[in-house]
């Protein structure tokens, strides 16, 4: 095999300004992730010359470039036709990779725990709602992910059909995830099977749970209605709930935010190419896989300074440059939300929801004209 000149390759990408395309981020977030990895991915001379048969050892650039690649869906035979190493090389650089990324201290998922934290992260969601204001305490937005799978292999499952969602007529994994303002994730967890609904999911988060358990009373994250509206969740109306005028406006400015950890799922899902089509390895390398295009997702926002400014609620999440996904039964986004569990909607705690409603009424906060005459059209 012939080793690629990366320095050449660079200097190709680099007139034809097809770095970004390539890999994702901008050469220099590029460079200063490698410096992250570096240890981590570096091979022992040594042995890769052994291994290789007397080749160049590969260097951290292709492990990276190599690790990047395959999130953007490169499959292992063309990485080792770019890169010039064999099939098998590829897998093994690759699971490098994954590795390095979920063991680099510098790109953990955090959840806010200080005062100031909080606080932070309150202010950034109440700069985003026209109502400003209106909902202050919150500090993330939660929703679930059907992440597609192939059918696990009867090693991985003893019960096959647990990951095989009926609403969608697939086998996956249930993702649940809370988002930030910016669209980065501050928790994951991947703890259920895709048959799994999103409210029991939840109950799983254990880590998700005690964080909730100890939040102070003044903040709350958002969901939809998969989730239990209590004092720390704020979910919308739904039904006959939101029949009337002041609630719809309550769920017109809570979807402004809400909406949020939509787009983050479909901004991943869009970047990291490879959930384009079912993941087809063990579900241990499945959940790997999510976790650290997680993390990568939440490292380009954050050096490449990437914004996603949204108030006025009538975005969808394809205004965001979320690509269809046209496969199986449906027509659907870069992601697939996990089913919505219709009991899960027992209202333990309205008092937060009340106060909003008194607000709403006391301030005159009614949805925006537009809106209104839009789900009239929706509904002739």
């Amino acid at each position: 095999f012939i080793r690629i000149d990366w320095e050449y390759h660079v200097e190709q990408l680099r007139h034809t300004d097809e770095f970004q395309k390539r890999y994702h981020m901008t050469e220099a977030s590029f460079n200063k992730l490698l410096d992250m990895l570096r240890e981590y991915i570096e091979m022992n001379k040594k042995q890769s010359s052994c291994s290789s048969r007397g080749n160049v050892p590969i260097i951290p650039e292709v492990v990276l470039a190599s690790g990047l690649r395959f999130l953007g869906g490169v499959g292992f035979a063309e990485l080792a036709d770019i890169f010039g190493h064999s099939t098998s090389s590829s897998k093994r650089i690759v699971d490098r990779f994954l590795t390095a990324v979920n063991c680099c201290p510098g790109l953990l998922l955090k959840l806010p725990s200080t005062s100031d934290e909080l606080k932070n992260h309150a202010d950034q969601w109440d700069n985003l709602s026209s109502a400003f204001g209106l909902f202050h305490g919150v500090v993330g937005a939660i929703d679930g992910w059907l992440a597609c799978t192939n059918k696990p292999s009867s090693r991985d499952a003893t019960n096959q059909t647990d990951f095989f969602s009926g609403h969608y007529q697939r086998y996956g994994l249930n993702v649940q995830a809370v988002c930030d303002s910016k669209l980065r994730f501050i928790y994951l967890s991947i703890n259920s099977p895709g048959k799994t609904n999103d409210a029991r999911a939840f109950q799983r988060c254990d880590s998700l749970q005690e964080w909730l358990d100890k939040l102070p009373e003044q903040y709350f994250l958002i969901g939809d209605n998969a989730y239990q509206l209590n004092s720390t969740m704020l979910v919308p109306f739904q039904g006959s709930q939101k029949r009337n005028d002041i609630n719809r406006s309550f769920n017109f400015y809570l979807s402004q935010l809400r909406i949020r950890v939509e787009m983050a799922f479909g901004r991943m899902t869009t970047k990291w190419r490879i959930f384009r089509k079912n993941l087809d390895f063990s579900l241990h390398k499945n959940t790997i896989i999510i976790e650290v295009a997680a993390k990568l997702h939440n490292y380009v926002i954050e050096s490449d300074g990437v914004h996603f400014n949204c108030s006025s609620g009538e975005m969808s999440i394809e205004d965001f440059g979320v690509e269809t996904l046209e496969l199986g039964p449906l027509e659907n986004r870069g992601y697939l939300p996990s089913s919505l569990d219709k009991d899960a909607q027992k209202e333990l705690d309205q008092k937060r929801r009340n106060s909003i409603i008194d607000e709403i009424r006391e301030r005159q906060l009614l949805r925006p004209e537009y809106n209104v005459i839009r789900n009239n059209d929706a509904n002739l």
